[in-house]
């Protein structure tokens, strides 16, 4: 009944802030903005036996309303809309069930109509009060929190851990958190925050960054769940036209963790502009873990990870992408993946400008290797294609 309520207020200040605008622009206090997009995404997911191909569709809207009344306070509020449907359903009972889940301490995901083949869920995922005193910044809610570096693995993105083959979720999910940062100097700052998830659970840390020679340098130490303990630090500067960066963690199990071991995952990544715009990045992401977890499938690495520390598929991972814009209008992408000692991915992709608002985008997936078919079972030779077809309109 409560999220009922909830749901019913969210829309009934989206209205006000809407019809506000205009008697907040008489009053001489900024309007409220709003901003967003919708996109269409049909996917085909070639498999082996027994289920040779999958098709699957989604309408997902996006709606960003932000509002600064006073230079000292801002807020945000972001909200994920989306109508899932197809074959995988069908073939995973507990798909439409799943599909609105919410990590967060407070439950601000709504499934509002689920069938054997559909889902209709909308999910807040950005919902924050910001308070800025000079060089001090508060932040109140659910919101992002960025420690990363690097741009393909993050070891130091404690909080709000991602896919890197999520493409439809560029914003991230957000964490319930209270964040204070403090800016010391023009491009130095201190930042301590807290955060919460569903089950109560605590992570807590502190990061401190600093420029020295025309770089940036960071380091950090955090308590997870379980009373984890991590220490971390980053770098990111450039060499003439490459930039060069790096992150690195150091994971020890606390004192009531039973199957913890200590892990260090390090990533470092070199990117480039060249040529007519010519982007490229490469990235390894290195893994050791004292005591190894057992295996997890492909699609537990798929989709967001649990944990930052559920980032690597193998000990070594490493990545090579280019950008190549074509035309103005037209661009190619190509990302090749090795995993040594379990196989390849291959993500080639191809984006057309439409109009100003207006994308067209043609993606593909390709994993190839050794993967478990469940959860610490056996590793045998797969092979998956995902094909993507996106249309994606902002406003």
């Amino acid at each position: 009944m409560m999220r009922k309520v909830f749901l019913v207020s969210v829309c009934i200040l989206f209205s006000f802030r809407i019809s506000a605008q205009n008697d907040s622009c008489r009053q001489g206090i900024p309007a409220p903005s709003l901003s967003g997009y919708f996109s269409d995404r049909t996917s085909l997911m070639l498999l082996q036996k027994p289920h040779d191909a999958i098709w699957d569709h989604e309408l997902q809207n996006r709606v960003k309303m932000a509002w600064q009344p006073l230079s000292w306070i801002s807020s945000e509020l972001q909200i994920r809309n989306r109508f899932s449907f197809g074959e995988s359903f069908a073939l995973n009972p507990m798909l439409a069930t799943s599909a609105g889940n919410d990590r967060g301490v407070a439950d601000l995901s709504f499934t509002l109509a689920q069938g054997k083949r559909y889902a209709v869920t909308s999910m807040i995922d950005r919902a924050f009060l910001q308070l800025t005193f000079k060089k001090l910044e508060l932040a109140l809610g659910r919101q992002r929190i960025n420690w990363s570096q690097t741009l393909v693995w993050n070891p130091n993105d404690l909080f709000n851990t991602y896919s890197f083959f999520d493409f439809d979720y560029p914003e991230r999910p957000g964490s319930d958190a209270i964040r204070c940062t403090w800016f010391y100097s023009a491009t130095g700052r201190a930042e301590m925050a807290v955060k919460a998830d569903s089950s109560g659970k605590i992570t807590a840390g502190g990061l401190f960054r600093w420029n020295m020679w025309s770089s940036d340098f960071q380091i950090l130490a955090a308590v997870l769940p379980h009373h984890e303990l991590v220490l971390g630090g980053g770098w990111s500067t450039n060499f003439g036209k490459y930039g060069f960066r790096g992150e690195v963690s150091w994971f020890h199990p606390g004192i009531d963790s039973l199957k913890g071991s200590d892990m260090i995952l390090s990533s470092v990544s070199l990117d480039v502009m060249f040529y007519k715009s010519w982007y490229l990045i490469a990235e390894v992401l290195y893994r050791w873990e004292q005591k190894p977890a057992p295996e997890k499938t492909l699609m537990d690495y798929y989709y967001a990870p649990a944990t930052v520390k559920d980032l690597a598929f193998a000990d070594v991972s490493a990545l090579v992408q280019l950008n190549v814009p074509v035309t103005p209008l037209f661009t190619v992408s190509l990302a090749a993946m090795g995993l040594p000692g379990k196989g390849f991915y291959l993500g080639p992709s191809f984006s057309f400008s439409l109009s100003n608002n207006l994308e067209a985008s043609l993606i593909s997936q390709i994993f190839s290797g050794r993967f478990s078919e469940y959860a610490g079972g056996p590793e045998i030779r797969q092979t998956f294609y995902l094909n993507f077809l996106r249309l994606k309109w902002n406003f």
